[in-house]
């Protein structure tokens, strides 16, 4: 979604006073999954790099080891959030309806 967008969209709201939340997007819809590959791509990963975790079998004590060697706490929190959000998409951090067929705008 282009900056401009956002910018007409937030214009809009405040001109038309309206009240509650909104989902302001693009055109094409993509699932978090392949907005990770975005981000990957965007910072010179290489696709799928950011790893959940690389399980030791049978050892949930790998876990902490791997934690504490590593270091990929980051890396496993953002793709178990990713994977939480594609699997529960009712639980979306952005609730509401789509701003654009609500507001009769066009993107």
């Amino acid at each position: 979604m282009h900056h401009s967008d956002v910018t007409r969209a937030l214009e809009y709201a405040i001109e038309k006073q309206m009240g509650g939340q909104f989902k302001v997007r693009g055109d094409e819809k993509i699932s978090i999954n392949d907005f990770m590959k975005l981000i990957e791509h965007a910072c010179e990963k290489g696709t799928g790099s950011t790893k959940a975790h690389s399980k030791v079998p049978f050892l949930k004590l790998s876990e902490i080891v791997e934690e504490f060697l590593v270091g990929i706490t980051h890396d496993r929190n953002m793709r178990l959030l990713l994977q939480h959000f594609e699997d529960n998409e009712q639980d979306c951090p952005c609730p509401g309806t789509d701003f654009w067929e609500t507001s009769g705008l066009t993107r």
